[in-house]
């Protein structure tokens, strides 16, 4: 692993951006391997801001069970979550957030859709379903016993997965011919496809890497005067795009043995799978951070 290359006149800090399933959160959902780095990030005062497809009703529990009270971005990039507190407030009044006036008050976050809205994705796919006689089913089908049979979540864990708000998770039941018909009808309707590890998401533009760009101008805002290292850790082909925009990209090792190949400044791949493999890095990384202190002393 090289140096960090960092100005000796700014204080350096690390901005970690993460990916959840088969990254931070293990099989089971359990993340414990990762938590005694984790205390460490949030003793120096490095931010962990969760970037997932989860919906916010899943994440705001994984974030409270953690201690953490960072922004977040939910359903792949299409949900950007801040928390209601003046210092996010000061951002969003500054205009620092984009469409300020487009957020809204839930619960604990205020929160902003940049793309198209569930509303109109499932509009969209159910008429073509109808009209086309597409063979495909998804959550906007299921009940919570549906979503729990699909997923092997808890009840509790579904029903906050069913609280989607800008992207519908499918899976595709008909052909490849079938299938490649019916995403240029999407494509023509302003809805892209992204493939996760269990489901073909349905959504807007904005993706995980325009989310990663929102938080990152968050944090310069807050800090002006810290030299921010991202830090971003993921698995899947959905987290490309965010892998390649970061300082240093961690790439988790995947059971399927499947690998992913951001471009990215510098990409560290740990040995560990999920929450072994994301303390591994970040144990490494937080070493270098401490040499640079070091040396800048």
């Amino acid at each position: 692993m090289r140096e960090l290359k960092t100005d000796p006149k700014k204080p350096t800090k690390l901005l970690v951006i993460t990916d959840l399933d088969s990254t931070l959160l293990n099989e089971d959902y359990s993340f414990m391997e990762a938590w005694g780095v984790m205390r460490q990030l949030k003793l120096q005062g490095f931010p962990i801001v969760f970037n997932s497809s989860k919906t916010l009703a899943e994440m705001e529990v994984l974030a409270q069970e953690m201690g953490l009270h960072a922004p977040m971005v939910a359903e792949n990039g299409g949900v950007l979550c801040l928390p209601v507190s003046e210092q996010w407030q000061d951002s969003i009044q500054s205009g620092t957030v984009k469409e300020a006036m487009e957020y809204e008050a839930c619960g604990n976050y205020w929160v902003h859709t940049p793309g198209l809205d569930r509303e109109r994705i499932l509009a969209v796919a159910h008429q073509l379903r109808e009209a086309h006689g597409y063979d495909f089913e998804g959550y906007g089908d299921w009940s919570v016993e549906d979503v729990v049979e699909h997923t092997g979540l808890d009840p509790v864990s579904a029903q906050q997965s069913l609280q989607r708000v800008a992207t519908e998770p499918i899976l595709w039941q008909d052909s490849e011919e079938a299938w490649v018909v019916f995403e240029k009808q999407l494509v023509s309707e302003g809805i892209r496809v992204l493939k996760g590890g269990r489901f073909l998401h349905l959504m807007g533009e904005p993706d995980k890497a325009d989310g990663l760009r929102s938080i990152q101008a968050l944090y310069a805002h807050q800090e002006p005067d810290v030299q921010w290292l991202t830090v971003v850790l993921g698995d899947s082909e959905n987290d490309l795009g965010m892998l390649s925009a970061a300082d240093i990209a961690v790439v988790i090792p995947r059971e399927d043995g499947v690998e992913i190949e951001p471009v990215a400044v510098e990409v560290i791949r740990p040995k560990g799978l999920a929450s072994a493999g994301w303390a591994e890095a970040m144990r490494l990384i937080l070493e270098r951070v401490e040499r640079v202190r070091i040396r800048e002393v």
